[in-house]
């Protein structure tokens, strides 16, 4: 918009705000529009075929951008706190192991991989199962 501002003409602004329906003398309609570009590109949704070509329809889709934003956030931290768990659980996992096979030093290095790697799955299959089990709404 600065661009826009100091690089056109009068005519070249005007003809633009006529373009998307807005007013030039319109202060609050020009804003709007404004911030209906800054939201499309904040948010990586482009100008595509289909936009918004008129204040009530920018209105909507800001709504429908700071929407998904918040959502897509909430789920990026959900996610975020799943995989958290999962490595301190895993850590508690390792704790055990690495005492469990001190008992017994003899094992080769391919063997103690074996176990490991046979434990982790079992433990992580084992976890996934816990989690839908407890958020299952089947279960009494």
């Amino acid at each position: 918009w600065r661009l826009k501002l100091d690089y056109s003409t009068e005519q070249q602004r005007t003809d633009f705000l006529a373009a998307k329906g807005v007013d030039p003398e319109d202060l609050a309609d020009t804003y709007m529009v404004c911030f209906y570009f800054v939201w499309t590109v904040l948010v990586t949704v482009g100008f595509g075929d289909m936009y918004a070509t008129n204040i009530q329809e920018a209105i909507f889709c800001i709504f429908l951008f700071i929407s998904g934003a918040t959502i897509f956030a909430i789920l990026v931290a959900q996610i975020n706190e799943i995989i958290g768990s999962f490595q301190e659980s895993t850590k508690q996992l390792d704790k055990y192991l690495d005492a469990y096979l001190s008992l017994n030093p003899s094992l080769d290095v391919p063997t103690l991989m074996r176990i490991r790697a046979f434990e982790r799955f079992s433990f992580s299959q084992n976890q996934v199962l816990l989690q839908i089990l407890h958020n299952s709404p089947f279960i009494f």
